[in-house]
């Protein structure tokens, strides 16, 4: 296991802490919930929004690991607020399946260590999913995957700080290439659909609270994320909708995400 490298920041909203106190969460801080607070204002059902989003996180999981894939690196996994993790999904299904939480707040790190790495095959690393060489190369990634079988990327809610195009398809196209045939990159992303009063909420937001600039990406812009990758049908759509259970009714939601799944096939 790793240490934190650097103090907590907590002067500094967290994307992490911040989604924590929105889900009903206790680890965070002031500026952390000031942060949240003053997008809940202009959205009152954002904390909807954020838990759809955990629920296409479990469906997402349960598909790849259907198709036979039971080896995950979660980038950006957030507090463990409330279940299920992505290892409790996996398990239900395929109970050897291993998984790695990666995110870069020192924070969020020991809380996943505390709480998700209880039992082997399960691992914490403090890395910026930036920074895919280091990801990939840790000593936890290679003790606890074998990168030469497919591996699933989840990337589940933040991409949409990477705001520059070049970035995110570079990002992504260096995790592409160090991925063996079959494996499966899953992307939720907030969506340039959501309301114009939210999409003013959050600018105003990262201005005040010196939150890191955030782009709501279009269908278009998230699915050419997905270069190199076969989108698995429906493709990218309102995340509500991605395969979900016959006669769910999506919500008509003010902040509003997509989500796709993708496969490497050569």
């Amino acid at each position: 296991m790793t240490t934190p490298t650097e103090p907590i920041d907590t002067t500094t909203p967290s994307v992490a802490r911040a989604y924590d106190f929105m889900l009903g969460g206790k680890d965070n801080f002031e500026s952390d919930r000031q942060f949240a607070k003053s997008i809940v204002e202009k959205d009152p059902e954002l904390s909807v929004s954020i838990k759809l989003n955990k629920e296409f996180g479990r469906r997402v999981t349960d598909y790849i690991v259907r198709q036979g894939v039971t080896q995950f690196l979660d980038l950006g996994s957030g507090i463990p607020t409330s279940p299920p993790s992505v290892h409790d999904t996996a398990r239900k299904i395929e109970p050897g399946a291993r998984v790695v939480y990666v995110d870069n707040d020192a924070a969020v790190a020991a809380h996943n260590r505390a709480l998700r790495a209880t039992s082997p095959g399960l691992a914490t690393l403090e890395a910026d999913l930036n920074d895919p060489e280091a990801v990939f190369n840790s000593e936890i990634v290679q003790a606890e995957l074998d990168l030469s079988k497919p591996v699933a990327v989840l990337l589940l809610s933040v991409l949409q700080t990477t705001v520059d195009e070049a970035e995110a398809k570079a990002l992504i196209g260096d995790i592409r290439s160090r991925l063996a045939p079959g494996s499966y990159l899953a992307i939720s992303h907030v969506s340039d659909r959501s309301a114009p009063h939210v999409k003013e909420a959050i600018a105003q937001a990262i201005t005040k609270y010196n939150y890191p600039p955030s782009k709501l990406r279009t269908d278009a812009e998230v699915e050419a994320l997905f270069e190199g990758f076969t989108l698995v049908e429906p493709g990218v759509t309102d995340y509500q909708m991605w395969h979900a259970e016959p006669g769910f009714q999506a919500r008509d939601l003010n902040t509003q995400f997509v989500g796709a799944l993708g496969r490497l096939t050569v």
